[in-house]
């Protein structure tokens, strides 16, 4: 089951970010429903045009499952996934190895509230450098633009010079941040959605307190530390067995290596059971008691009087 879940969220994954790409990079091959539909779903969007059921609708969707949204509708997000999952498939010595990372909480609450600034004053390059829609949109739309007008520029026209030179950086620019993405994700998954994304933020707000979290049972967990080398959100604590539930994306990795069967995605919060309570605390067990109480009885019992 916890299989079927992961490929289906890979499927759907790759659907979603083909469509918008194909979409977002020329008008010819977007499908017209399908491909509306996507773009007005993405949650930087609804903001900015103020859909407040399409953002409603994702807060209610996250309080129930957590972040899928990140993980399935966001395009930033799977190009990052791409990433990631092409450095892991070099051979093992090269792979990056994740691990445990504690939340950066003061740049993603700072990247947070230069968002809303940036929203409350229209300020155009601020949105789109940190509204991760915006940016994939920007990024599709540039390398389309200079593919289909590069051919046409003539260098005795000067005015098609300078919008060659205006193409050329704006191609620039664009390729650095796509690089930068692409190398940061490549060694550290999702660390960009956790520390600056301010939608990742936004929504891990939430999905600390959804419905549906991954659980560690301890009574099961030998800790291979499996489920820690695949967290690209790197946020599986197992000195203390705790899945950081504001910046998983939900992607039901560590669910599928696990070999103990020891995390569930699930509405129930495993306990630590009795003897394992014992085990840690030092509890004595049931039959102490038993000997201690018979102490007293012993103590008080009256001494009878020389002759």
């Amino acid at each position: 089951m916890t299989r079927t879940l992961r490929y289906s969220r890979i499927i759907i994954q790759s659907v979603i970010f083909l469509i918008l790409t194909l979409c977002l990079s020329t008008s010819a091959l977007c499908l017209p429903v399908i491909g509306d539909w996507l773009t007005h779903i993405q949650l930087g969007y609804a903001v900015t045009v103020l859909s407040l059921s399409t953002f409603a609708g994702w807060i209610i969707v996250t309080l129930i499952f957590g972040r899928i949204y990140c993980s399935s509708v966001c395009p930033v997000g799977t190009l990052q996934d791409i990433s990631s999952a092409i450095a892991r498939s070099v051979p093992r010595k090269a792979k990056p190895a994740y691990s445990y990372r504690r939340p950066n909480n003061p740049v993603r609450y700072t990247t947070l509230m230069i968002m809303a600034a940036a929203f409350m004053t229209s300020t155009t390059t601020l949105i789109t450098l940190l509204d991760p829609f915006s940016l994939y949109s920007t990024v599709c739309g540039e390398v389309s633009f200079v593919a289909a007008n590069m051919t046409d520029v003539s260098e005795s026209n000067q005015a098609m010079t300078i919008l060659t030179y205006t193409m050329l950086s704006t191609a620039i620019w664009t390729a650095a941040v796509t690089v930068i993405i692409i190398s940061i994700s490549s060694r550290h998954g999702r660390l960009i959605c956790n520390t600056v994304c301010p939608i990742g933020t936004t929504l891990g707000f939430v999905s600390r307190y959804s419905i549906f979290q991954f659980d560690i049972d301890t009574d099961l967990c030998t800790h291979c530390r499996k489920c820690a080398d695949v967290c690209k959100s790197e946020c599986i604590d197992l000195n203390d067995h705790v899945v950081d539930g504001s910046r998983c994306v939900v992607c039901f990795d560590c669910i599928d290596v696990c070999p103990d069967r020891a995390i569930r995605y699930t509405t129930r919060r495993k306990q630590l059971s009795l003897p394992m309570m014992q085990k840690l605390t030092g509890i004595s067990t049931p039959s102490a008691p038993t000997q201690q109480t018979n102490q007293p009885s012993q103590q008080n019992e009256t001494i009878p009087p020389a002759p």
